[in-house]
């Protein structure tokens, strides 16, 4: 047993007086419950007023204490207890529910079978009374000493934060007063000789980035990183500290300057700097959500007046989410014209970047520390890391501590070892000034505002503990557990470079990538050939820019993202992007071994089918077991990877991605914080590289997701975190406006609602209710249905078929059982014979091809968005449709909640609407004048 588990006790009314007083103070002044009854009643009277319950909702700035206090399920808590890997006792693992528990069955077992009490249940008992009962205070013992840890630590981090050792404060207080001296003996004669033998001697050098010299002494005093150092940094043990060259990624300047807004006349536009090369500015219009309104739609005239506009004036250098501390950090950035170069405080970028230089202070490993190595222990590295640790700079040993401990991890742990080691890189990857990990619900699942936190994330949270040891100026524990402070960003840059080294290997060492690459399966398959123009230029964009990162960031890419209209050949742009990059790289056709495919349900037959069209045999349909099959395209539906992704099984697919080509196909429905977003984004951050493509990049309201994905592409750009400096990313889109020649007409047809609908739309408009505006929505609905069929029918009878689509699979049901219609189909293979009407729901109209056989659809307004609408319109405008003119027929109940949602949705919004939403803002008052003929539409827009 660790002395540490020896130490823990019971509370105590003595040792934990404070703790106990401050806790209980922070209860009654909280309210605790009090607080969550005031929220309910809020949402209640919002209800009553038909205002949405979200409405006017904020997010509570910090988490209340009571969260840890009364509940034992503050959501850190899971990542503190029941420490896993090599270190963990029995115990710990019983306590845990195995080592693979989540963390829904971690807090249940916490409550059930540890402390048996859930106070949103159960009052908790009395520290006075109930001595002898199962969950009370007393009953703790030494059975429990992970749990009481967890307990204190998550507590004690919360009131007071981590606890840093008084030598680091020394330590600074002594180099001061060494430079101090240093400067007032260089005005001696003496010394100055000294110095001047030294030189010659070599014990010093100019530049501080050679090696040390061949003195005894400072032999001695060096450590195994001063000979071997990862990063050709120089360690000076006398002096305590260590220093280096560690480039910047040229991206930086784009992502510092963001946003140059320029107006010219009554037009305001946007000029960002290159992402790679600053001089080669975009100019851009403002990003809109409307089909027809192009960013980059700007004649080059007026481009080159604005980049010179952009050029004349002078920049503020923000800073606030940058991973650095460059001299012109808070200076101004402005364009040299006799040099034609941008240049950050006057010192021109690239000299900046290339030049730039970084110092830290070097700590002295402590007994605890070193006995912690050698014994391995996780328990007594988590205290170190949150009770003994020191606040800055990096501690002597580090890098060779840390690869030792990584090595450790992959021997015991296998192949767990290596899905810890990929989350951790995953997590930290695109973070720079704090690294936030995912946090559970308080029921152990996917948190209101959080991605998924996956049964791994423990084991990640503490392996980052343990980094912040030996590298205390790149993590700090947060207050709020499970996330980290980076106090110096430049060392957490360090500590990235050292886990991608360490992933690449376990890579390369892995039976996979054993193979000498002539032995690639995709080596003999012969890429597409007679590829239209717009999709050859799109090919040669990817490998274009492939070069350029590797030219200019030093590092290959590892993602793309492009996009081409519904219909325009993504599918085998991607396919020939792909044989060619692995046939032209050996390195990737040596590690790569199988292609993974995330493709909407409705489209997988297709794309298996385009796959073998194009000259690819090994093909097949993502194996259950969710582990890719080598040699093989693996196609898989999207909404099926959060399953493969929290799978603990020894091979999954998250460990299997490091050897994996990962397509992502109709990218944007990975876009909302769903399960399955959480995993789409953790296998593009493990896979060996990916293309993520869509026809319509803005479905989001916002434009932070689709930076999000582009920037998995450009990991040296910090992403700020509101997104305010997006759209240099956004310019690393690649684009292409394809006209395939289809002209696409829509007809409205208005049909007034019959006596028995105008009448429930009258009594609803008269009621009141919770769900009000909705329930009016199905009654206009139902009202068409009828001329839906009818207008499907004619137009599918005339012209060979009809794509009908309707709102959901409920609405599917209602028009089968009314009027005969066939049942929803995947693959258009479900019609009616006579008419050929298929129906599809307005949700899954996005991904098939077999609709460009089709010349019609027939369709209502339905709730959501232009580009849910745009990748309908893309099923029969598309490349295989023989018709030069396809059509859309809207059928409308006049006067009716869902015309105003069409008219609003094309007129003035263009973007995701509810039915709540338009009654709220109109009223039922005016929706039924509306109705009633009362009031013109034209007066309501």
């Amino acid at each position: 047993e660790h002395r540490i588990f020896k130490e823990i006790k019971p509370f105590s009314s003595f040792e934990d007086k404070n703790h106990w007083i401050s806790s209980s103070v922070l209860l009654s002044r909280n309210g605790s419950f009090a607080g969550d009854e005031a929220m309910l009643e809020d949402i209640a009277a919002r209800g009553v007023r038909f205002a949405s319950p979200k409405q006017g909702f904020q997010r509570p700035k910090r988490m209340w204490l009571w969260h840890i206090v009364d509940q034992h399920s503050f959501r850190g808590i899971g990542h503190f207890s029941w420490s896993a890997g090599p270190g963990e006792t029995p115990e710990m693992k019983e306590l845990g529910g195995g080592d693979d528990s989540s963390f829904t069955s971690r807090y249940k077992h916490l409550f059930q079978n540890v402390t048996g009490v859930n106070p949103r249940r159960d009052d908790p008992p009395s520290p006075k009374e109930n001595k002898s009962a199962k969950g009370g205070w007393q009953s703790w013992e030494d059975q429990y000493p992970c749990v009481r840890i967890a307990q204190r630590d998550t507590l004690r981090l919360m009131i007071e934060g981590p606890k840093f050792l008084e030598e680091s404060e020394k330590e600074k207080e002594k180099q001061q007063k060494t430079k101090v001296e240093e400067r007032d003996s260089e005005e001696s004669d003496e010394e100055e000789a000294k110095k001047e033998k030294e030189r010659e001697k070599g014990k010093e050098t100019e530049n501080g980035f050679d090696s040390f010299g061949e003195d005894e002494d400072e032999e001695e005093e060096s450590n195994e990183d001063a000979e071997t150092d990862l990063f050709g940094g120089v360690w000076s043990l006398k002096e305590k500290n260590y220093r280096l060259r560690l480039p910047l990624s040229p991206t930086l300047l784009s992502a510092a300057v963001g946003e140059i807004p320029i107006s010219k006349g009554k037009s305001k536009y946007v000029v960002v700097l290159g992402l790679y090369t600053p001089e080669f500015e975009k100019v851009l219009k403002k990003p809109s959500r409307d089909k027809k309104d192009d960013l980059f739609d700007i004649s080059s005239e007026l481009r080159k007046e604005l980049i010179a506009i952009a050029r004349e004036g002078t920049w503020p250098f923000h800073s606030n989410y940058l991973p650095c501390e460059v001299p012109g950090k808070n200076k101004q950035v402005t364009y040299c014209k006799h040099k034609k170069k941008w240049c950050v405080g006057g010192i021109e970028w690239d000299t900046l970047r290339k030049n730039y230089e970084v110092s830290f202070n070097v700590h002295s490993a402590t007994p605890s520390m070193k006995h912690a190595l050698a014994e391995f222990s996780f328990p007594e590295f988590i205290h170190l890391s949150l009770w003994e640790r020191y606040r800055d700079g990096i501690v002597e040993g580090c890098w060779v501590a840390i690869r030792s401990i990584i090595k450790h991890i992959l021997e015991k742990m296998e192949r767990k070892g290596q899905r810890i080691l990929l989350r951790s890189y995953a997590i930290i990857r695109r973070q720079w000034t704090s690294v936030r990990l995912p946090i559970p619900g308080l029921d152990g699942g996917k948190g209101s505002d959080e991605l998924m936190c996956y049964v791994f994330d423990k084991w990640v949270y503490q392996f980052l503990l343990i980094l912040s040891v030996w590298v205390p100026g790149a993590l700090t524990p947060s207050r709020s557990v499970p996330h980290f402070d980076v106090p110096q960003p430049d060392l957490l840059r360090c500590v990235k470079v050292l886990l991608a080294r360490e992933i690449e290997e376990m890579s390369t060492a892995s039976p996979s990538s054993s193979s000498s690459p002539s032995s690639s399966p995709f080596l003999s398959i012969k890429p597409p050939e007679n590829l239209l123009t717009h999709q050859r230029d799109t090919v040669d964009d990817l490998h274009k820019k492939d070069q350029l990162a590797l030219e200019r960031d030093g590092f290959p890419r590892r993602s793309h993202f492009f996009c081409l209209a519904t219909g325009a050949g993504k599918t085998r742009v991607a396919i020939t992007y792909i044989l060619e990059f692995l046939q032209k790289d050996l390195f990737a056709s040596s590690v790569v071994d199988a292609v993974v495919w995330l493709s909407p349900l409705a489209a997988i037959d297709d794309i298996v089918a385009e796959i073998r069209k194009s000259g690819v045999k090994n093909v097949c349909k993502m194996p259950a077991t969710g582990v890719p099959k080598s040699g093989y395209f693996n196609v898989v539906k999207d909404n099926v990877i959060a399953k493969f992704a929290q799978s603990t099984a020894e091979d999954s697919l998250c460990v299997a991605a490091s050897r994996c080509f990962f397509v992502f196909d109709e990218v944007d429905r990975c876009y909302n914080l769903t399960q399955r977003t959480s995993a789409a984004l953790e296998c593009a951050e493990n896979c060996f590289k990916s293309v993520c493509m869509t026809a319509t990049p803005l479905r989001s309201n916002t434009q932070q997701p689709l930076y999000q994905w582009i920037n998995l592409g450009v990991p040296s750009f910090p992403l700020a975190a509101n997104g305010n400096n997006g759209l240099p990313l956004a310019c690393d889109m690649i684009k292409k406006n394809v006209d395939i020649g289809i002209k696409v007409t829509t007809k409205l047809h208005r049909f007034p609602l019959e006596k028995q609908y105008l009448s429930q739309y009258k009594d609803l408009c008269n009621s009141s209710g919770k769900n009000l505006f909705n329930l009016l929505a199905n009654v206009s609905y139902q009202a068409i249905d009828k001329m839906m069929v009818k207008i499907a029918r004619e137009v599918g009878e005339k012209d060979g078929g009809c794509l009908l689509v309707v709102r959901d699979a409920e609405h599917a049901l209602r028009l089968a059982s009314r009027f005969g219609t066939p049942s929803v189909t995947t693959d258009g293979t479900v019609y009616e014979a006579k008419t050929g009407i298929r129906v599809v729901p307005y949700n899954a109209c996005r991904g098939f091809n077999w609709g460009s056989v089709l010349g019609h659809i027939v369709v209502s307004q339905y709730p959501g968005n232009l580009s849910t609408y745009t990748q309908m319109v893309g099923r029969i405008n598309r490349q295989g449709q023989k018709r030069k003119e396809v059509f859309v027929h809207k059928i409308l109940p006049a006067g009716t909640v869902v015309e105003i949602l069409h008219e609003r949705h094309c007129f003035v919004d263009r973007k995701s609407r509810s039915f709540e939403a338009i009654g709220e803002y109109y009223g039922p008052d005016c929706l039924l004048k509306l109705a009633t003929g009362e009031v013109l539409k034209s007066s309501l827009q």
